[in-house]
């Protein structure tokens, strides 16, 4: 089954990094997936370091395609989906790092599940991840419909986009949509593709993911911004609904203040002078929350009640 895998590492210029990533790719247990790397222009060593890693790894099918202009990390993504043959395409990233085991338990885990769309897992994060000291992990996992699966990431499971790993079928009919969303648009395109079937979770931390200053996610001048932010949630909303006595909706009243307090942290970086009720006022004419539950009194009790709900939901 893992030649019918095709495994995309989109870059730029990060020579350094994607070394590790790519080699920790080819320390895989198993054999018989392509990797692809998709360069973005690099004006790096990055073609070198391609060549170094094929030559230590001949057993290993790797392609390297690189553009002549930077077209953006979102357009990178979606050109993966376009160019992706086989039935199923994982879309990794450049700087973190995945157990060796990853892509035979994800893999396996989609054969015991022939109605399963995609396979991913949870994270642990590091400033410097290295290869020492992965663990023996047992392969156990959550799988559900789109309610559920939106239910876990909504519920701050730690899950990781670029272990994703697609039905192919699906991921070219979706691109992500950087318009609406910015770059926060990666769970909406999961949960896009997960209302076709059922969603794997790896319960275990795959994926080492590196926290460094040259990401996109630590720059604020880049979003998400205020519309993109109500966006994302107005997705969740559509998918768990908010209605206090079904317990997909309640699970979005409990955590959606969180969510509101982390979208007030993106914003109060570019805008310093909007207040957290102002943005509240924002979300409630947007929508995404009642006016009802403006009181601080049900954002504590939410946050109580939330940390009692996660256990459930993980359990």
């Amino acid at each position: 089954m893992y030649n019918n895998l095709e495994v995309f590492i989109l870059t730029y210029s990060r020579g350094n990094l994607l070394k590790d990533s790519l080699k920790s790719v080819c320390q895989q247990s198993v054999e018989g997936f392509d990797i692809i790397i998709l360069d973005n222009a690099s004006t790096d060593n990055t073609k070198e370091v391609v060549e170094e890693i094929k030559k230590n790894y001949p057993s290993r099918n790797i392609v390297f395609e690189s553009l002549e202009q930077n077209i953006g990390g979102i357009s990178n993504f979606n050109r993966a989906s376009l160019l992706a043959q086989k039935e199923w395409a994982m879309i990794f990233h450049d700087d973190d790092l995945i157990h060796p085991d990853y892509i035979k338990k994800a893999m396996d885990s989609l054969k015991q599940n022939p109605d399963a769309v995609m396979v991913s897992c949870t994270f642990t994060e590091h400033e410097s991840p290295d290869f020492t000291n992965w663990e023996n992990f047992s392969g156990g996992y959550y799988i559900g419909d789109v309610k559920y699966f939106a239910a876990l990431m909504f519920g701050n499971l730690l899950h990781n986009f670029a272990s994703t790993i697609y039905k192919t079928s699906l991921l070219k009919e979706y691109l992500f949509n950087g318009e609406l969303y910015g770059k926060i648009g990666d769970r909406p395109f999961m949960l896009e593709i997960a209302k076709h079937g059922k969603s794997i979770v790896l319960k275990d931390p795959y994926i080492r993911y590196r926290n460094h200053p040259g990401q996109d996610t630590n720059s604020f001048d880049s979003g998400p911004f205020a519309p993109e932010w109500f966006a994302f949630l107005h997705c969740y909303k559509a998918i768990l609904g908010n209605s206090w006595i079904d317990k997909y909706g309640i699970i979005y009243n409990l955590f959606v203040h969180s969510k509101l307090k982390m979208g007030y942290y993106w914003m109060k970086s570019v805008n310093s002078s909007m207040t957290f009720k102002m943005f509240k006022k924002q979300a409630v004419e947007n929508n995404v929350i009642r006016k009802f539950e403006e009181p601080k009194f049900v954002e504590k009790i939410c946050k109580v009640v939330s940390s009692i709900y996660q256990k459930f939901l993980y359990s």
